[in-house]
Order: C-alpha cells, then sequence, then structure tokens
C-alpha cells in the first residue's frame, strides 16, 4: 500500500507539473534560498511560491547545488523580440504607446513590442519574427503587439491584442511546444502552440477561430474549447464559444480560358454543399498578400470579375458556413488578363450610318500603344461571312471600294508590337445607296458669242456640277461651276477645235454622283464675216476701175 500510495504521489506531482505551460529545467550551480533564485531567473520575483508549489519544496530557505527546478517559461525573464515588415501593401501605419503619433511602416522596417498597428481600407502587412513566426493582417486590421518576448534562449511568447479585422498567424514549426501566441479580442481570446490559425472579428465584436494546423484553445466566460486542425469555432460577445465545427472545404473553381480578353467575365465554381457563402480573393501572388480584389458572394450567385488591369493574377476561394466559419483555401488558380491594346475608336462612319455610292472612307482614333491595325468587313454582324481577310493598316485612314451596294458591318483591332491583337470593336453597320444619277446632257446649241447647255432635270436633285474642256480626261476643264438650275449659258470658244461638257448631280445632303458620259461639241470658223468682208473689197476695186 505505501508503494502504491508514494507512485501515485509521484505520478500527479508528474503531471501536475507538465500541465504547466512550457517549462525549463533549472540546474542549481550553489547553494542559495528560492527567493534570490527567483529574483535572476523570474520577470517577477513575487512568483517565488509558485516556483515553490510546483517543485514541490519543503525548505523554501536552503537549495542545495545541484538540485533541478521546472520553472514555466511564462513566468522566466524575457527579452524583447521586434519582428520585421517583409510584406506591405497600401496604407499601413504604427505609433507606439496610446498618445504616441502614427508613422507610416515601410518594407524592412522593425516593428517592436509595445506598437499599435492598423491597416486602412486596401492596406495589408506582413510581420516576421525570428523564430519564423509570422502574423499578416488584412486590410481593416487594428491591433496591439502587447507582448513580443523570447524566454528561456527559443520559447517565443506573444499577446497581440485584436480589436478590429482579421490576423492571420503562422508558426513555421508547426509542432512541439516552443512557441506560445494569444490573441485577445473583445469577446474571447484564442491561445495556440505552434500552429496556423486565423483569427477574426466580426459584426457586434463576435469573434471565429478556424484552425488550419495545429490545434487552439479559445476561451471566454470562463469556459474554454479546444479547436483542432480543420475544425473552427465562434463567439459572440457575452457568450462562451461554440462548439467546435468541422470547416468546410474550398470550392473548385472551373479552368480558367487565359488571356482574358474582355471585361467584365464570369468564373465558374463548383457548389459545396452547406455552404452559405464563398469568399473569393484576388492576388498578385500565390500566397494572397498582394490582394487586387476580395469579396463574398452568396451561396448560388455567379462570380463577376471587372476592372482588372493587364497582368498574372492568382484566384483562391473558400467556403463560409452559417456561422461565418471560413474554411481552408483552394489552391490558387493562376490566370492572364491581357486588354490592350484596346480597339480604336471609330470616327466615321458612325453606326447604322448610309453612303452614297460604292466607295466608303473609314477613319478611327490612334491607340498609343498599336503597332498597327487590322480591320475587316463582313455582309453579317457576327463575321461568320467576312468579304476577305483582315487587312492590316498603318494609318487611321481607309477608303474602300465596295463591288456592289447593300448593307455591310466594319471592325477594327489594336495589335501590339509583339504580334499581339486585341480583340475587335463593336460591329459598325452601315449602307451603301444609290448615288444620285447623272442627268443626260442635250446637245450644245450655240447662239452667237455664246453656247446654251442643257441637260435633263432630276427628281430631288437641287443642284448640279458642270464642266467644260478641251480634253477628254478633263485634267483641266476651264469651266468647272455648280448651278442651280438645268441649264446655263458660257461663252463661245475662242479657239475652234472639238470640246467636251458633262454633268453630275448633288442632292440635298450635298452628295455628288458620278458625271454623266462626256457630250461633245466642235467650235468652227465663222465664214460669214469674212466673207463679207471679201465681198465688199471686190466692189471697192471694181469701183476704182470703172
Amino acid at each position: 500500500m505505501l508503494f502504491l500510495i508514494l507512485f501515485c504521489v509521484c505520478f500527479v506531482t508528474s503531471v501536475t507539473a507538465a500541465d504547466y505551460d512550457d517549462t525549463i529545467e533549472l540546474t542549481i550551480t550553489k547553494d542559495d534560498c528560492l527567493i534570490n533564485i527567483c529574483k535572476s531567473y523570474l520577470e517577477d520575483s513575487r512568483n517565488w511560491k509558485e516556483i515553490g508549489r510546483i517543485n514541490h519544496l519543503k525548505d523554501y530557505n536552503l537549495i542545495r547545488s545541484g538540485k533541478k527546478l521546472c520553472i514555466p517559461v511564462r513566468l522566466l525573464k524575457g527579452v524583447p523580440a521586434d519582428g520585421k515588415v517583409r510584406f506591405i501593401k497600401g496604407d499601413v501605419a504604427v505609433k507606439y504607446g496610446k498618445e504616441g503619433q502614427w508613422k507610416p511602416l515601410a518594407l524592412n522596417d522593425v516593428v517592436r513590442q509595445g506598437g499599435f498597428i492598423r491597416t486602412g481600407k486596401e492596406g495589408a502587412v506582413e510581420v516576421d519574427f525570428a523564430d519564423g513566426t509570422i502574423f499578416f493582417m488584412k486590410p481593416g486590421t487594428n491591433l496591439f503587439l502587447e507582448t513580443s518576448q523570447v524566454k528561456g534562449g527559443k520559447h517565443l511568447l506573444q499577446r497581440i491584442k485584436l480589436f478590429t479585422g482579421r490576423i492571420v498567424t503562422k508558426v513555421r514549426r508547426a509542432t512541439g511546444r516552443d512557441s506560445r501566441i494569444e490573441i485577445p479580442t473583445p469577446s474571447a481570446t484564442a491561445a495556440a502552440r505552434g500552429t496556423d490559425f486565423r483569427v477574426s472579428i466580426g459584426a457586434e465584436k463576435s469573434s471565429t477561430c478556424e484552425v488550419l494546423q495545429g490545434v487552439v484553445d479559445v476561451e471566454a466566460k470562463r469556459k474554454k474549447v479546444v479547436v483542432r486542425e480543420g475544425e473552427g469555432t465562434r463567439v459572440n460577445k457575452g457568450e462562451p464559444p461554440l462548439k467546435p465545427r468541422k470547416l468546410l472545404p474550398p470550392p473548385s473553381p472551373l479552368a480558367i480560358q487565359s488571356p482574358i480578353r474582355t471585361m467584365p467575365f464570369i468564373i465558374e465554381y463548383e457548389r459545396v454543399k452547406g455552404a452559405f457563402s464563398y469568399r473569393f480573393m484576388l492576388s498578385k501572388d500565390p500566397e494572397s498578400k498582394d490582394m487586387v480584389r476580395e469579396g463574398m458572394i452568396r451561396a448560388g450567385e455567379r462570380l463577376g470579375v471587372s476592372d482588372l488591369d493587364d497582368g498574372v493574377y492568382f484566384l483562391q476561394m473558400r467556403s463560409i458556413d452559417e456561422i461565418g466559419l471560413e474554411g481552408p483555401s483552394s489552391m490558387p488558380q493562376n490566370f492572364t488578363v491581357r486588354l490592350k491594346p484596346l480597339p480604336p475608336i471609330v470616327n466615321e462612319p458612325t453606326d447604322g450610318a448610309s453612303k452614297k455610292g460604292y466607295a466608303a472612307v473609314f477613319s478611327w482614333l490612334k491607340v498609343q500603344d498599336a503597332a498597327h491595325y487590322q480591320v475587316q468587313f463582313a455582309k453579317d454582324k457576327e463575321f461568320q461571312r467576312p468579304l476577305d481577310e483582315p487587312k492590316e493598316l498603318r494609318d487611321t485612314r481607309y477608303e474602300v471600294k465596295f463591288p456592289e451596294l447593300g448593307s455591310y458591318y466594319f471592325r477594327i483591332c489594336s495589335v501590339a508590337d509583339d504580334g499581339y491583337a486585341g480583340v475587335w470593336s463593336d460591329p459598325v453597320a452601315f449602307t451603301l445607296v444609290p448615288p444620285p444619277a447623272a442627268p443626260d446632257m442635250e446637245q450644245p446649241q450655240e447662239n452667237g458669242k455664246e453656247l446654251n447647255l442643257r441637260w435633263r432635270s432630276q427628281k430631288n436633285i437641287p443642284s448640279y456640277h458642270l464642266q467644260v474642256a478641251s480634253e477628254e480626261t478633263f485634267n483641266s476643264p476651264f469651266i468647272d461651276r455648280k448651278v442651280d438650275k438645268v441649264e446655263t449659258t458660257i461663252p463661245r470658244p475662242e479657239n475652234t477645235g472639238i470640246y467636251y461638257v458633262r454633268v453630275s448631280s448633288i442632292d440635298s445632303d450635298g452628295f455628288e454622283g458620278s458625271f454623266s458620259p462626256p457630250q461633245t461639241f466642235e467650235v468652227k470658223h465663222r465664214l460669214w464675216p469674212y466673207g463679207l468682208g471679201v465681198l465688199g473689197g471686190v466692189a471697192v476695186i471694181l469701183l476704182v476701175i470703172l
């Protein structure tokens, strides 16, 4: 019976010592009293009685050389453990002391114990410590690094008060009992050793804790629950923690066709049973630090994305259950967005315009990062039946003659220096309509020193364009005028020979049709004045002779 009692006492003593926080074993090198020993090694020497109880000392006044004492790490004197900013984005500031001034944080800045840190609406910061422990503050987070110390040479003890927002804590050494991290919130305290977990503050100061690796103790209203890997709990302010529950698996985004060429675009994903909503995270890195877009969508909603610049992005998603617990993130899925070069803005023709005749002019604004352009025409809006292959142009103006009148569609895209063609512009519809017909010319009539020119009138034609030239090509017409009648008078040409005349119609829109076929007329010598002079001369001679 005596042996059994001694065994039980030893067992209870061992368990009692082990049940305290992480401990170190201290070997006494010379005879001393417990108070002096505690003054040398404890942060608060007034805890000497607790050391005596833990080690079941009978005599506190004399500790023999060679005696081994078990001392909780939390009671040891600590050396401040500073962190260093390893990633930062947006507005992040720090201050020391409640009355201190906020100062912006920068990459590689040192963060010390006693610092208040805040991130702006789009700010984020990661702080690393020498043992591999890190904490990552999401946008809109405020915390106080109350304690950050190394005790016993290797034990990192931290106490981080979280006022608002979300924090992700990771300890590289995910097993063992080297580090202890406590994160008090307005509603609960989460304590962990060697783990990877998230703590968030939600509406009405409620807290959530999700454990991705290791074990976390969550305590509130004097009730503690153990949250293991793959579990989470919620604590409403003024209430004890809810029973831990299993986190939902992440949704699987379906394959994204890369590159994304237009905005907005839709990302499809597989739904998760039991998910109330989903969190999506678009970042420029697979660790989701450099966040570009983050938000939540309800179960069943489509995930639409817009307003992204050209570049490579990573998408991760999480499932959220009905009490707000978020599961692990999906594997990062990368995709590329390339919208540039953008299609040019088309100046002419305007959509739905009518062009008279077989020719049309197309013009557009210059795109800065375009090396050249491609244009294409079709009879259908979908360009299933293009008239020909896309033509490459470097100018911003292009004139085309079409084989027939009718309705057509035009589109254009920009091409970058590397040969990448951007998206096509929206189709521009236009119609080629018949031009005003050329009037038929009548034979010119000579009237003394003038020529009278006439042509047949055209319906709804207010004016005409008349040309007279001495050559059939009309390169240098000596008469080139616009008239509003179907006849006009011109001076009789002084030189004899063949002349050409033609006329075109100008409609009320100012559009001029083609010229009529050239009509010819001949200017001859005038015989009667010369003949009269000869007869007069003969008469005078006869009179003189007679």
